[in-house]
């Protein structure tokens, strides 16, 4: 049998009842008694997931606050699965501002573990992505993806755009939003009779798949597609906590906790605070780090860093500088610089390179949010004592990080602790450049190709600027802090070609200057 369900007084899907009555049986999950002026009608099918009215302070909190809304479906567990039988297909509908652990999708992902049933995702989302168009880039923002059959994704930025800020309630008083939420209640309209058609014209029963695969709804096709899972598509819910998704590069694992929990107890015997004994757990797939480790590192920075908190949330200017980023991807180790580094990959590039190393990695980092330099800082900080004890830092990539130069100089100064390298092309007004000189702790230069031509033909554009950069660079800047990267592209430049890019660098006085394969998926080359 097919079930569907959402939470009462859901912003959305109001009218499902009345246009699926007859063909599935719809259950509203209630965590809260509701306010008598809301409204709202308790209907056949709710299932109450409170026993007596809560305190008038709390009317309302379950519904948009994820702690009371995740401990009562927890609390009242059995009352939602006396509804679900062995073997149905059920479709749950969630929204990504049930974020910072997605509750309602956990606790169905959760009871799968302990149920045969079959779990169908119904996936709503305002998220602005980079040049995306295929609906598996949304795979990695649903943690456990593997434990769904199918997911169906509903992206209200392809209909409206609401602005940097999708929840209106953050939005300056001023604005005049009437007219987007108009238009938000029309694409709603919209999204509910597609999902209609959607569940009438397939059956369920066919969309069962392995750990290994999901069907995924392609709006092409109108049709389900079978998708094998990637490995970084399959996220850890520990690793989720931030609207900017973090990734970490696949490491060894347990040799990598240990080693970061060699760093803790390092930077523990430089300053007079204790560490709690570490005895590790973790029964996932270990990335090098899981939730308590985050917690554990964070914890130690804050006690002995406090005079930096106070100071980044007073300061107003670090909450009001933006960059564009596509996501963080943590713990590289021997990339990017020394030691432990996240690398922050920017949106927006210049070129338009014919093998962008970084696209894969964009695609496992498919959305895009405006972040602070002080919200970027809060999400580094369980990082923080592994970049002091490995002589590691922030890396800023992307995208080409130099069109962010004001975003990294605040940073910079803002945290002059942190080492910061970026990679980048160069290829941009010299006025960023100038900005950073001073302040960037290494470069990072993909020069593509000294031959004009070559490098025209596999970017689009001219590398003139690039060079005159460069050569202001060497000028300025501590050599040693140059590193210049000559690539292999294949079907453009040649061993030749690399060998008179590695002369005229050298000609430049570049010492540092990297040979290396580009990751060339249309080509089959290895990898760097």
């Amino acid at each position: 049998m097919t079930k569907i369900f959402l939470r009462a007084r859901c912003r959305y899907w109001k009218n499902l009842h009345d246009k699926l009555t007859d063909d599935v049986a719809i259950y509203e999950i209630l965590t809260q008694s509701p306010d008598p002026e809301s409204g709202y009608m308790i209907k056949e099918h709710t299932i109450k997931c409170y026993d007596k009215a809560e305190p008038e302070w709390l009317m309302g909190m379950a519904i948009y606050d994820w702690k009371f809304s995740d401990y009562s479906m927890a609390n009242y567990s059995g009352r939602i699965a006396e509804h679900i039988s062995e073997n149905d297909n059920v479709i749950i509908i969630f929204e990504q501002d049930d974020v910072y652990g997605y509750p309602f999708y956990n606790f169905f992902a959760r009871r799968k573990l302990k149920m045969n049933f079959h779990l169908h995702v119904v996936f709503y989302t305002y998220m602005k992505v980079r040049e995306i168009k295929d609906d598996t880039a949304f795979l990695r923002i649903i943690p456990d993806v593997n434990r769904c059959d199918s997911v169906t994704v509903f992206n209200i930025a392809e209909w409206i755009d609401l602005g940097s800020e999708s929840i209106f309630w953050l939005l300056p008083e001023n604005y005049n939003k009437s007219a987007e939420i108009e238009s938000l209640m029309t694409v709603n309209d919209i999204f509910e009779d597609e999902l209609v058609e959607i569940i009438r014209n397939n059956d369920y029963s066919t969309l069962h798949s392995d750990d290994k695969s999901v069907f995924v709804y392609s709006r092409d096709t109108q049709s389900f597609v079978k998708h094998i899972l990637q490995d970084f598509e399959v996220v850890d819910p520990d690793q989720y906590q931030h609207s900017i998704q973090e990734f970490i590069t696949p490491n060894k694992g347990k040799e990598t906790c240990r080693y970061l929990r060699s760093l803790r107890k390092r930077y523990v015997k430089k300053h007079p605070i204790k560490m709690q004994k570490e005895t590790c757990t973790y029964n996932g797939n270990c990335q090098g780090s899981c939730r308590w480790c985050d917690f554990q590192s964070e914890r130690l920075w804050k006690n002995t860093h406090k005079k930096w908190i106070s100071l980044y949330k007073q300061k107003t200017e670090y909450w009001n500088v933006y960059a564009e980023i596509c996501g963080i991807n943590r713990l590289r180790l021997g990339s990017d610089g020394n030691g432990v580094r996240s690398l922050v990959v920017f949106d927006r590039c210049p070129l338009s390179c014919k093998y962008c190393i970084n696209r894969s990695l964009v695609n496992m980092l498919p959305n895009i949010e405006k972040t602070s330099v002080a919200g970027l800082f809060f999400m580094l900080q369980k990082d923080l004592i592994y970049f002091e004890e490995s002589g590691g830092g922030v890396t800023f990539g992307g995208g080409e990080p130099l069109l962010y130069a004001d975003f990294i100089a605040v940073f910079k100064r803002a945290f002059p602790f942190i080492h910061i390298a970026v990679q980048t092309s160069l290829n941009v007004q010299y006025d960023s450049v100038d900005k950073l000189i001073s302040l960037v702790d290494q470069w990072f230069i993909d020069i593509k190709d000294m031959n004009p031509a070559i490098y025209r033909a596999y970017t689009g554009n001219d590398q003139f600027q690039a060079i005159q950069n460069l050569q202001a660079l060497v000028s300025l800047v501590d050599k040693e802090k140059i590193f210049c990267r000559v690539p292999h592209i294949p079907d453009y430049n040649t061993p030749e070609d690399i060998s008179n890019s590695v002369m005229a660098l050298k000609e430049l006085g570049i010492t540092n200057i990297e040979i290396f394969e580009y990751v060339c998926e249309q080509t089959g080359s290895v990898t760097e």
